[in-house]
């Protein structure tokens, strides 16, 4: 079970500091409320992108902050691309903390990363492939539509009808069948190809362009593009698949996965 967490404290309108978690939610509402009318649903307006993107800026990855994440390595883990030992990592904590500070944080200012860093296995903050994680990211989705004052008792699936949005979920198979079919048909300039692996059945039908079915035992595996895609995939129309660029697929694929 998921712990509550707390609302973070809001500045209020005349630069005061809001004295309880009560007042931040308040705030917090006031906000959302703001940013959508009180029209009918059948006479939403169209949602404006806005007008200036936000950056993130400060940020100090702090000697302390290295040192601390430095500590918590597990000596049983792999070396990374460098070949460095985690147990000397580890044991080097307090005198390799201050360099891996400096470095960090010059490379998020120039936005540069050192080169062997791009050789490095990332570990996801979270992970789409885990149900408990899917339905928390579309809780979040859920509970924003309700904010939209005429909307907020209708089910989950009829406010997404009416604002016309996808589910997340429904999203991600969007962009995973885009990149598939941007990689099957050259459209990223370099190949991408073998990623996958077409079916030699000359038999099946539909389009020609069917994945084979490939094996794995591990949920990693199992989760790579070209696994999760293969059920998907393998059902679209030749026409989707013909497509003459990737807005025609992105269009015809909408309409196609309107009943998934």
């Amino acid at each position: 079970m998921l712990s509550k967490v707390s609302v973070p404290i809001m500045c209020k309108n005349d630069n005061t500091l809001a004295a309880n978690e009560h007042q931040s939610a308040n705030l917090l509402a006031d906000f959302f409320q703001s940013v959508f009318t009180s029209e009918p649903h059948t006479n939403l307006p169209p949602c404006l992108s806005p007008h200036k993107e936000l950056f993130l800026s400060n940020i100090d990855f702090t000697e302390e902050l290295v040192l601390a994440e430095l500590i918590k390595i597990s000596e049983k883990s792999s070396p990374g691309p460098d070949g460095l030992s985690p147990l000397i990592l580890k044991k080097c904590a307090s005198w390799i903390a201050g360099p891996l500070s400096h470095i960090m944080t010059l490379s998020f200012q120039n936005s540069v990363l050192p080169p062997i860093w791009l050789q490095a296995l990332i570990t996801l903050v979270w992970s789409p492939s885990l149900i408990g994680n899917k339905e928390l990211l579309e809780k979040v989705q859920r509970r924003y539509l309700k904010t939209v004052q005429t909307l907020k008792d209708k089910p989950y699936d009829v406010r997404l009808s009416l604002l016309k949005l996808p589910s997340l979920e429904k999203r991600r198979i969007i962009n995973d069948l885009v990149c598939t079919y941007n990689i099957l048909t050259h459209q990223f300039g370099i190949d991408l190809s073998n990623i996958f692996e077409l079916s030699a059945a000359s038999h099946l039908r539909g389009h020609s362009m069917k994945l084979h079915h490939q094996k794995y035992k591990t949920r990693w595996r199992q989760n790579f593009l070209s696994n999760r895609v293969f059920n998907v995939w393998n059902s679209l129309d030749s026409d989707l698949i013909e497509s003459s660029s990737t807005a025609s697929f992105k269009n015809k694929l909408y309409n196609h996965l309107t009943d998934l």
